[in-house]
């Protein structure tokens, strides 16, 4: 069976992250993986430390790859560097190769990459993720492509077909991004040279587990719904059980102070412990730093504009969960609190196709929300028994005030649907309901 062939691109600044997604990917792959390290300023020190793996996996292979210096100059800054744009020379340098996949150093590979490398392209050019749908269109400056950013972080390339095509003429697109980058630096930086080339027409959409970073919160935002191409079951498993994880932003060999640290950075020490840049004494006193971060979260009450931030959406993928077989069950279904928490929950189980029957809220009763009109919670009194009841409210002491009047009302606890009990014991191992007496009521 042929090796996987990848290709990274880094300097010294992140050599550590990119040894560690080196050494996620030869551990989770069961087959060969030949790397293949562009660059034109590593360190010797550095160097050697990373070519280190080939001693440790023998399923490694590492080919260094040194890229003139005068590569790209004219277009590299302090925020974006040379070792950005090499990518686009896979095709010259990997001349006996139909194809390659690109990661960038701040990614992590936490299942065997064999089934994404073995992605079939035809005659497609890449296999990319996008992230929204927009216009097809920009000013006389930008040119006309499909989605308005490709995440760069996990690209597949047919390189046989870019060579074919030569697609990627590297005067030509220095020469447009020297044009575009005064006016849209952010544009560059999201898109780089794939946006020039690629559109909907002449890729393959990547399946959000192969390239897992977004924030939950774009997901429930509503104004977002209209650009989602993805669907929420490729979502979740995304971030419960991603191929690749792309630490996009803050990077986990720096610790933030963000409450994301217990989701998603952890699992990025597991696998520096495995790397050549493991050093138990440095190591300890990161992890022990990494742990004092937890333990003061774990020690102050939960911030809610955080648990909404990073966490609800998990709680809420549970409570469809339950929400069906309710359904199933022949019950009614109810959302009490039609505020920002009700919206994006009932935009969620639409998605999901599941049926809310029942919209109700102290306050806005009479009001109309995705067509079903609000009602006083007063409708829920004649149906304890055929109905659940999602409740929807992020205010602690709102939330022990409807849960109460519920249970008043006849609800059994078991037909009462806690958006936020699970993932708190997750994140910070506290639940929702051992949380409250954290917060002043």
């Amino acid at each position: 069976m042929k090796p996987i062939e990848v290709v990274y691109s880094f300097n010294d600044n992140y050599a550590e992250l990119a040894a560690v997604s080196m050494t996620s990917l030869v551990y989770n792959t069961k087959r060969d993986c030949h790397i293949h390290i562009f660059e034109n300023s590593l360190s010797r020190d550095i160097l050697n430390k990373v070519i280190k793996i080939e001693d440790m996996y023998p399923n490694g292979k590492i080919t260094v790859h040194h890229i003139p210096d005068e590569k790209f100059a004219e277009i590299a800054d302090h925020r974006f560097g040379k070792e950005t744009w090499y990518p686009m020379l896979a095709p010259e340098i990997l001349y006996d190769l139909d194809k390659v996949l690109v990661l960038e150093p701040d990614t992590l590979i936490c299942r065997d990459i064999s089934e994404l490398h073995d992605i079939e392209l035809v005659d497609r050019y890449a296999a990319v993720m996008s992230y929204y749908l927009t216009i097809d269109e920009f000013d006389n400056h930008k040119p006309c492509i499909g989605w308005s950013r490709f995440n760069g972080g996990v690209i597949l390339y047919n390189l046989k077909i870019i060579r074919e095509k030569n697609l990627f003429d590297t005067y030509k697109i220095t020469e447009a991004v020297k044009i575009m980058k005064p006016h849209y630096n952010e544009w560059i930086a999201n898109e780089s040279y794939q946006s020039l080339i690629f559109n909907s027409g002449n890729v393959i959409l990547l399946e959000q587990k192969y390239n897992s970073y977004m924030l939950i919160e774009r997901y429930l935002s509503p104004r977002l719904h209209r650009y989602f191409y993805f669907n929420f079951d490729e979502m979740y498993e995304a971030f419960n059980n991603p191929v690749v994880i792309h630490y996009v932003g803050k990077k986990p060999n720096v610790i933030p102070n963000n409450f994301m640290i217990d989701f998603r950075f952890a699992k990025w020490y597991d696998y520096l412990s495995l790397s050549p840049f493991s050093s138990s004494e440095n190591d300890a006193e990161r992890l022990e730093k990494l742990q004092k971060h937890i333990t003061r979260f774990r020690d102050k009450p939960l911030k809610i504009d955080d648990y909404n931030k990073y966490c609800l959406l998990f709680d809420m993928m549970e409570a469809v969960e339950k929400l069906r077989e309710f359904s199933a069950a022949g019950k009614k279904i109810a959302i009490y609190g039609a505020g920002l928490e009700g919206f994006r929950f009932s935009r969620l189980v639409r998605c999901m196709n599941v049926t809310i029957d029942i919209f109700c809220d102290s306050y806005k009763s009479g009001d109309n929300i995705d067509g079903i009109t609000i009602e006083a919670p007063e409708v829920l009194e004649s149906l304890c028994d055929k109905c659940a009841v999602v409740i929807a409210i992020s205010k602690p002491e709102h939330f022990l005030e409807v849960q109460k009047k519920l249970i008043d009302m006849g609800y059994p606890e078991k037909h009462l649907l806690i958006l936020r009990e699970h993932l708190s014991n997750f994140v910070n191992c506290r639940k929702w309901s051992d949380m409250m007496s954290s917060f002043k009521l």
